[in-house]
């Protein structure tokens, strides 16, 4: 049933596209738009045509640092607009990836605790972890700054007027280069007139969410204030039945602030400032099987041992509440309930500034972006899934990044050539203080000091030189050429990491220190067929550097390292508007070779990145949004990605090429269908479903058959009430209709803790909105 539900989706797709690139042989009819890069917002210079008056609302972005129409850019992008966020009722950015073709975003990450770690993963390209040595493969960017860290990476929807996912390498673009693709967020901007907004939520598990939007002009034309603020809180959804107590729930307050100050007519200066401050229950693990169920040779079999008195003397020293054998009973057979008594916390502290300088001088247009951020977190993860002590993890983070980052954009050759340049510096410092108490009943029962703790210590840098240059050959032919120059260099100190009972280091040589160089190219050519059809092809290659393990659990000679990841990849896609602006259709298919790709796997009891293996990623999407008539739309998108290992180049990753990739389903769907009743006079009726469905991916590189999640599909229902001059809305709804239990993550600790556990999403859930414009 599987392959022909493979087959049919192939044959639908392949007749999708045939038809577009038909469509789009019709004659030219006009002169086709050549880009113009601007500054921030010094001049309403843009690359936006004037709205047609029926069909589809153009969608403006500022991927390539211009405001265009979405359907003008020659790349693979997917634009999640405001008026989306709020009619899904999303309210953290992983939730878009219910809408983004061939896009995972789970918001844990094995072995965390964390409830804001983001693992993200694009085309099959990404990063399970959450270290502080271990950069994303998907680079996410708030207003232009770069978020280095996976914790805090599950950003809360606030004020926001665009999310912009960039599909392939970005390095021509962005200050930081991302090997995988970009979330670029865009958050609302003071503006010169009053306006505000608030909400109210409720729902299922005591869920009580507030949020509000303040804009004020202070000195007419010249200064603009805007405020927002967030509180969201909801009960935990796992139940940890021995510890009496709840796992899993939302408890976390944002707000953020903008200043905009219109200095001159060609001089524009925001000053940003956010923070977040959460205080949670750890991310719900529960136990899924034991190695009592697989295998026998692991650290949980010694427990037994020791249990049993297969050891003689041992059971008699371990604690009371320690006798007790590891396994099966403690399987809960329940993805939302655990025998876990231990570590239950996720804290997390932020603020952040920015401040951007955007002048127009003449034809050239300079900007400047300057930011500093500074986290605060603890979090810890029980990675037995019992009340035993026998793994456990407890991190205590502080982490600070500065960057600064120089535009210059601008047309020459009588307009002819656009052109991006840009220069950008990075530094971050970062502190892991951890504990590790493995195995604390048995070890002293046996003797044996293991419990491991201190601090680890981060010190990263990087600098980068970046150039796009687009040129119209003639009216409807444009070239493209780009190029990035990045250094990076890593520093780890582990020194202070050690055998705690003993107070001896566990690495012997403990610091590490290594620079990355790469150069990383673009081509593309872009063919404006007609004023609605956009024909593109092109090349680009993308780099992430290697680094250090941060995590240290028996006695080492020097820290371990690993070497950088690329990736070459080949695009071509097409962007249509049919039927008189009713439909929009846009397809991109892909093929990529990924080189030294990093992945996490787990050496005796500690979990490491290894550059695994070379594989090959080929794949397409297809985007569709309709208007069949006044009042009903439609929307869909499919992706396929074909992802193999094509040559293992590290036996100790412990994988195979018949394995799947991470957080890679090979078909992934989604489609919405809503429908506005006019009430004239009394408002307007708009009920709202959308279905979003996925193939089996993997949660662990090694595919450990417990966390392989099947196939499934999702199913949300809105219904919005809201009067005729839009200034008040009433929206209810239910998420997870099917109420679908699914992993969002998940460990194998088979051969050395003897246990697998996984982390599922929420349950069905209803809630009940209230939205006041003023």
């Amino acid at each position: 049933m599987t392959d022909q539900r493979s087959r049919l989706l192939r044959q639908v797709s392949l007749v999708t596209f045939g038809l577009t690139m038909f469509s789009g042989t019709s004659a030219w009819a006009q002169q086709a738009e050549v880009p113009t890069p601007v500054a921030a917002d010094p001049a309403p210079a843009t690359d936006v045509t004037p709205q047609d008056t029926v069909g589809l609302e153009d969608i403006v972005v500022t991927a390539q640092k211009s405001e265009q129409n979405l359907q003008k850019i020659p790349i693979a992008i997917t634009a999640v607009t405001s008026e989306t966020i709020a009619s899904r009722g999303f309210t953290n950015v992983s939730q878009i990836a219910q809408t983004v073709p061939n896009l995972t975003f789970d918001s844990a990450s094995p072995v965390a605790g964390s409830s804001a770690a983001a693992v993200v993963f694009l085309r099959g390209v990404g990063q399970t972890d959450f270290l502080l040595t271990t950069d994303p493969g998907v680079g996410t960017y708030v207003n232009d700054v770069y978020m280095s860290r996976s914790i805090g990476g599950v950003l809360n929807l606030l004020d926001i007027d665009r999310i912009e996912v960039l599909r392939g390498p970005q390095g021509t673009l962005f200050g930081r280069n991302t090997i995988g693709g970009a979330i670029a967020v865009t958050t609302g901007k003071p503006k010169n007139e009053t306006e505000g907004v608030i909400e109210v939520t409720t729902g299922s598990y005591k869920r009580a969410d507030i949020r509000g939007i303040l804009n004020v002009p202070i000195i007419n034309d010249k200064l603009a204030f805007r405020m927002s603020f967030s509180s969201k809180t909801r009960d935990g959804y796992i139940d940890r039945v021995l510890a009496g107590d709840k796992a899993g729930n939302e408890n976390q307050q944002s707000a953020r602030a903008a200043l905009r100050w219109w200095a001159t007519d060609n001089l524009t200066i925001d000053l940003d400032a956010d923070a977040t401050r959460g205080r949670e229950q750890a991310q719900g693990a529960t136990m899924l099987a034991t190695d009592q169920e697989i295998q026998a040779s692991s650290l949980g079999a010694l427990f037994n041992a020791c249990v049993s008195n297969a050891i003689p003397g041992c059971a008699a020293r371990l604690p009371v509440s320690e006798q007790h054998l590891y396994d099966t009973s403690y399987v809960t057979h329940d993805p939302y309930k655990t025998n876990s008594t231990n570590f239950n916390v996720s804290d997390l502290d932020i603020i952040g500034t920015s401040l951007t300088a955007a002048w127009r001088l003449g034809s050239v247009n300079l900007k400047s972006i300057t930011a500093f951020r500074h986290m605060k977190s603890h979090f810890g993860y029980d990675t037995d899934g019992t009340p035993l002590s026998l793994g456990a993890t407890d991190d205590r983070w502080t982490h600070n990044q500065f960057s600064q980052e120089f535009q210059v954009t601008g047309k020459a050759f009588d307009d002819r050539l656009s052109y991006l340049a840009g220069a950008f510096y990075f530094n971050e410092n970062g502190l892991d203080t951890a504990d590790v108490p493995l195995y604390t009943g048995l070890f002293p029962a046996l003797g044996i000091p293991v419990s491991v703790s201190g601090y680890i210590r981060v010190k990263n840098s990087n600098y980068g030189f970046f150039s796009q240059l687009t040129y119209a050959l003639t009216d409807a032919f444009r070239l493209t050429v780009g190029g990035r120059y990045s250094h990076e260099r890593k520093y780890l100190d582990v020194s202070k990491f050690l055998l705690k009972d003993l107070g001896i280091p566990l690495v012997a040589d403990p610091y590490g220190s290594k620079d990355f160089n790469k150069f990383t190219p673009k081509v593309s050519i872009d063919w404006q067929a007609t004023p609605r059809t956009l024909f593109y092809a092109s090349y680009s290659q993308g780099f992430k550097a290697g680094g250090f393990t941060g995590r240290y659990t028996e006695p080492r000679q020097t820290v371990d390292s690993f070497a950088p990841e690329t990736v070459t990849s080949f695009e071509i896609g097409s962007k249509n508007e049919l039927f008189d602006r009713h439909l929009r259709l846009n397809l991109a298919a892909y093929r990529a070779n990924y080189r030294n790709i990093q992945i996490v796997v787990q050496e005796n009891i500690t979990p490491l990145t290894r550059n695994a293996a070379k594989g090959r990623i080929q794949g397409f999407e297809v985007e569709a949004t309709a208007l069949p008539f006044d009042g009903l739309e439609l929307t869909y998108a499919l992706g396929y990605t074909d992802a193999k290992y094509l040559k293992i180049t590290d036996p100790r990753a412990q994988i195979t090429t018949s394995d799947l990739f991470v957080d890679t389903p090979k078909w992934n769907m989604s489609g919405g269908i809503q429908y506005t009743f006019d009430l004239g006079s009394a408002g307007s009726i708009i009920p709202r479903a959308d279905a979003s469905y996925r193939t089996e991916q993997a949660k662990d590189a090694i595919n450990t058959p417990e966390i392989v999640q099947k196939a499934y599909a999702l199913v949300d229902v809105h219904l919005t009430y809201r009067t005729p001059k839009q200034d008040f809305q009433v929206s209810a709804f239910v998420t997870n209709l099917t109420n679908k239990a699914y992993l969002i993550s998940g460990l194998s600790s088979l051969p050395s803790l003897g246990i697998v556990d996984g982390i599922y999403a929420r349950p069905r859930e209803w809630g009940l909105s209230v939205t006041k414009k003023f």
